[in-house]
Protein backbone atom coordinates (compact mmCIF):
# COMPACT_ATOMS: atom_id res chain seq x y z
CA UNK A 1 0.00 0.00 0.00
CA UNK A 2 0.96 3.23 -1.21
CA UNK A 3 2.00 6.61 1.17
CA UNK A 4 -1.47 8.04 -0.45
CA UNK A 5 -3.38 5.35 0.36
CA UNK A 6 -2.54 4.99 4.23
CA UNK A 7 -3.55 8.24 4.74
CA UNK A 8 -6.84 7.34 2.61
CA UNK A 9 -7.21 4.36 5.10
CA UNK A 10 -6.49 6.23 8.32
CA UNK A 11 -9.46 8.94 7.78
CA UNK A 12 -11.72 6.39 6.68
CA UNK A 13 -11.16 4.53 9.46
CA UNK A 14 -10.72 7.61 12.26
CA UNK A 15 -14.32 9.00 10.42
CA UNK A 16 -15.87 5.72 10.68
CA UNK A 17 -14.82 5.69 14.59
CA UNK A 18 -15.88 9.34 14.84
CA UNK A 19 -19.84 7.97 13.72
CA UNK A 20 -19.96 5.37 15.66
CA UNK A 21 -19.42 7.06 18.35
CA UNK A 22 -21.39 9.75 17.65
CA UNK A 23 -24.30 6.96 17.01
CA UNK A 24 -23.55 5.42 20.16
CA UNK A 25 -23.87 8.90 22.13
CA UNK A 26 -26.75 10.16 20.40
CA UNK A 27 -28.92 6.87 21.64
CA UNK A 28 -27.53 6.91 24.97
CA UNK A 29 -28.35 10.49 25.84
CA UNK A 30 -32.25 10.12 23.72
CA UNK A 31 -32.75 6.79 26.06
CA UNK A 32 -31.74 9.11 29.27
CA UNK A 33 -34.12 11.79 27.92
CA UNK A 34 -37.35 8.98 27.74
CA UNK A 35 -36.84 7.89 30.83
CA UNK A 36 -36.56 10.85 32.53
CA UNK A 37 -39.76 11.91 30.75
CA UNK A 38 -41.60 9.10 32.27
CA UNK A 39 -40.33 9.74 35.31
CA UNK A 40 -41.66 13.20 34.99
CA UNK A 41 -44.99 11.91 34.23
CA UNK A 42 -45.27 9.36 37.28
CA UNK A 43 -44.10 11.51 39.53
CA UNK A 44 -46.48 14.56 38.58
CA UNK A 45 -49.55 11.79 39.34
CA UNK A 46 -47.99 11.51 43.32
CA UNK A 47 -50.72 11.83 45.87
CA UNK A 48 -50.52 12.51 49.51
CA UNK A 49 -54.37 13.54 50.01
CA UNK A 50 -53.27 16.06 52.91
CA UNK A 51 -55.47 16.93 55.76
CA UNK A 52 -54.82 20.12 58.45
CA UNK A 53 -53.97 18.34 62.40
CA UNK A 54 -52.53 20.33 65.56
CA UNK A 55 -48.68 20.44 66.21
CA UNK A 56 -46.80 21.06 69.12
CA UNK A 57 -43.73 22.83 69.71
CA UNK A 58 -42.25 19.58 69.18
CA UNK A 59 -43.19 19.52 65.90
CA UNK A 60 -44.82 16.19 66.67
CA UNK A 61 -48.89 16.04 65.30
CA UNK A 62 -52.19 15.01 67.51
CA UNK A 63 -52.41 11.87 65.24
CA UNK A 64 -48.19 10.81 66.42
CA UNK A 65 -48.53 11.91 69.87
CA UNK A 66 -48.03 9.46 73.22
CA UNK A 67 -47.68 11.92 75.81
CA UNK A 68 -51.24 12.79 77.57
CA UNK A 69 -50.36 16.37 77.78
CA UNK A 70 -50.74 17.51 74.52
CA UNK A 71 -50.45 21.06 73.87
CA UNK A 72 -50.94 22.68 70.37
CA UNK A 73 -49.27 25.36 69.09
CA UNK A 74 -49.66 25.55 64.82
CA UNK A 75 -51.81 24.09 62.34
CA UNK A 76 -50.53 22.18 59.80
CA UNK A 77 -50.79 19.76 57.00
CA UNK A 78 -50.92 15.89 57.41
CA UNK A 79 -51.29 12.82 55.75
CA UNK A 80 -51.71 8.91 55.82
CA UNK A 81 -49.44 8.63 52.25
CA UNK A 82 -45.64 9.55 51.90
CA UNK A 83 -43.34 10.56 49.94
CA UNK A 84 -39.86 10.22 50.94
CA UNK A 85 -36.70 11.50 49.09
CA UNK A 86 -33.52 10.78 50.24
CA UNK A 87 -29.97 9.06 50.41
CA UNK A 88 -30.38 5.74 48.96
CA UNK A 89 -28.22 3.90 50.61
CA UNK A 90 -29.74 5.02 54.17
CA UNK A 91 -33.03 4.61 52.90
CA UNK A 92 -32.46 1.20 51.61
CA UNK A 93 -30.12 -0.52 53.79
CA UNK A 94 -30.75 -3.76 52.38
CA UNK A 95 -30.46 -3.47 48.16
CA UNK A 96 -32.35 -5.91 45.74
CA UNK A 97 -31.81 -9.52 45.75
CA UNK A 98 -29.31 -8.46 42.22
CA UNK A 99 -28.13 -5.76 43.32
CA UNK A 100 -25.07 -5.07 44.86
CA UNK A 101 -25.21 -1.61 46.24
CA UNK A 102 -27.00 1.91 45.77
CA UNK A 103 -25.85 5.30 44.95
CA UNK A 104 -26.80 9.11 44.79
CA UNK A 105 -30.71 9.80 45.91
CA UNK A 106 -33.81 7.31 45.95
CA UNK A 107 -37.22 8.28 45.22
CA UNK A 108 -40.31 6.60 46.99
CA UNK A 109 -44.29 7.93 47.13
CA UNK A 110 -47.57 6.34 46.12
CA UNK A 111 -49.53 7.42 43.17
CA UNK A 112 -52.37 6.04 41.44
CA UNK A 113 -51.19 3.27 39.08
CA UNK A 114 -54.23 0.98 38.99
CA UNK A 115 -52.03 -1.68 39.05
CA UNK A 116 -53.48 -4.86 40.72
CA UNK A 117 -52.15 -8.41 40.96
CA UNK A 118 -55.94 -9.91 41.34
CA UNK A 119 -58.30 -10.06 38.52
CA UNK A 120 -61.41 -8.72 40.52
CA UNK A 121 -59.25 -6.07 41.23
CA UNK A 122 -58.06 -4.90 37.88
CA UNK A 123 -60.95 -3.19 36.45
CA UNK A 124 -61.06 -0.44 39.10
CA UNK A 125 -59.85 2.99 38.51
CA UNK A 126 -57.77 5.21 41.00
CA UNK A 127 -55.81 1.94 43.08
CA UNK A 128 -52.84 2.83 44.86
CA UNK A 129 -49.68 1.67 44.57
CA UNK A 130 -45.89 2.30 45.88
CA UNK A 131 -43.80 3.85 43.25
CA UNK A 132 -40.06 4.09 43.60
CA UNK A 133 -36.63 5.25 41.89
CA UNK A 134 -33.10 4.76 42.35
CA UNK A 135 -29.77 3.98 41.33
CA UNK A 136 -28.12 0.73 42.16
CA UNK A 137 -25.05 -1.15 40.72
CA UNK A 138 -27.17 -4.58 39.30
CA UNK A 139 -26.82 -7.62 37.08
CA UNK A 140 -29.36 -7.92 34.05
CA UNK A 141 -29.82 -11.67 35.35
CA UNK A 142 -33.26 -11.59 36.74
CA UNK A 143 -33.96 -9.44 32.78
CA UNK A 144 -32.88 -12.10 30.32
CA UNK A 145 -34.39 -15.13 28.84
CA UNK A 146 -33.06 -18.38 30.38
CA UNK A 147 -31.94 -19.58 27.08
CA UNK A 148 -29.64 -16.41 27.16
CA UNK A 149 -26.22 -18.47 27.85
CA UNK A 150 -23.76 -15.08 27.75
CA UNK A 151 -22.19 -14.20 31.18
CA UNK A 152 -24.29 -11.56 33.43
CA UNK A 153 -23.63 -7.67 32.63
CA UNK A 154 -23.06 -5.41 35.88
CA UNK A 155 -23.58 -2.02 35.36
CA UNK A 156 -25.54 1.39 37.30
CA UNK A 157 -28.91 1.34 36.51
CA UNK A 158 -31.75 3.23 36.88
CA UNK A 159 -34.27 1.08 39.05
CA UNK A 160 -38.28 1.35 39.30
CA UNK A 161 -40.54 -0.20 41.29
CA UNK A 162 -44.32 -0.20 40.76
CA UNK A 163 -45.73 -2.82 43.49
CA UNK A 164 -49.38 -4.04 43.15
CA UNK A 165 -52.00 -2.19 45.05
CA UNK A 166 -52.91 -5.36 47.38
CA UNK A 167 -49.05 -5.01 48.57
CA UNK A 168 -49.32 -1.60 49.30
CA UNK A 169 -48.97 -1.38 53.01
CA UNK A 170 -48.35 2.36 53.33
CA UNK A 171 -51.54 2.55 55.67
CA UNK A 172 -50.03 0.24 58.48
CA UNK A 173 -48.10 3.08 60.14
CA UNK A 174 -48.63 6.79 60.32
CA UNK A 175 -44.75 6.88 59.46
CA UNK A 176 -41.87 4.21 58.48
CA UNK A 177 -40.14 2.50 55.51
CA UNK A 178 -41.04 -1.07 55.51
CA UNK A 179 -43.69 -0.30 53.15
CA UNK A 180 -40.98 0.35 50.23
CA UNK A 181 -38.07 -1.41 51.58
CA UNK A 182 -39.74 -4.99 51.55
CA UNK A 183 -40.60 -4.88 48.09
CA UNK A 184 -37.49 -3.75 47.21
CA UNK A 185 -35.90 -6.66 48.95
CA UNK A 186 -38.07 -9.13 47.44
CA UNK A 187 -37.24 -8.36 44.34
CA UNK A 188 -39.64 -6.47 42.85
CA UNK A 189 -37.66 -3.82 41.46
CA UNK A 190 -36.89 -3.06 37.47
CA UNK A 191 -34.29 -2.20 35.16
CA UNK A 192 -35.48 0.59 33.65
CA UNK A 193 -32.27 1.99 31.88
CA UNK A 194 -29.07 1.14 32.01
CA UNK A 195 -25.65 3.37 32.51
CA UNK A 196 -27.79 5.98 34.73
CA UNK A 197 -24.90 6.81 37.50
CA UNK A 198 -26.54 9.83 39.19
CA UNK A 199 -30.34 10.52 40.65
CA UNK A 200 -30.38 13.72 42.48
CA UNK A 201 -33.81 15.04 43.75
CA UNK A 202 -34.28 18.11 45.09
CA UNK A 203 -37.71 18.65 46.71
CA UNK A 204 -38.90 22.25 47.70
CA UNK A 205 -41.39 22.97 50.60
CA UNK A 206 -45.13 24.52 48.84
CA UNK A 207 -44.88 27.80 48.58
CA UNK A 208 -47.66 28.53 51.16
CA UNK A 209 -45.84 27.14 54.00
CA UNK A 210 -42.78 29.31 53.29
CA UNK A 211 -45.19 32.52 53.47
CA UNK A 212 -46.36 31.83 56.61
CA UNK A 213 -43.17 30.49 57.78
CA UNK A 214 -44.70 27.01 59.13
CA UNK A 215 -42.13 24.33 60.53
CA UNK A 216 -41.10 21.50 58.72
CA UNK A 217 -41.78 18.01 60.20
CA UNK A 218 -38.38 16.46 61.02
CA UNK A 219 -39.52 13.24 59.62
CA UNK A 220 -39.02 11.32 56.68
CA UNK A 221 -42.75 12.42 55.67
CA UNK A 222 -42.37 15.41 53.07
CA UNK A 223 -45.62 16.78 53.69
CA UNK A 224 -44.48 20.42 52.15
CA UNK A 225 -43.18 19.09 48.54
CA UNK A 226 -44.52 20.68 45.94
CA UNK A 227 -42.23 19.85 43.10
CA UNK A 228 -38.96 17.90 42.63
CA UNK A 229 -36.31 18.93 40.12
CA UNK A 230 -34.45 15.82 39.15
CA UNK A 231 -30.92 15.08 37.01
CA UNK A 232 -29.97 11.98 35.35
CA UNK A 233 -26.46 11.97 34.26
CA UNK A 234 -25.59 8.56 32.05
CA UNK A 235 -22.31 7.72 31.59
CA UNK A 236 -20.70 7.46 28.27
CA UNK A 237 -20.18 4.25 27.01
Amino acid sequence: MTYPQNITAALVNSGARIIRHSNVSIDAFQSARQVLETMTAQISQATLNTYLDYYNDSQVSYRDHTDGNFTPTWYGRDSDLHFIAGCAPELLPQPPSDAALTATHALFFVAPADLAAEERYQKLSGLMSARDYFVAFASDEAARPRIVSTPVTWRWRLMELTAPTETLTVFNGHTGADWFRAPVAGGQARAVADNIIALIVWPRRAQQDVIANIPEPQRWLLLSVSAATLLALRRRR
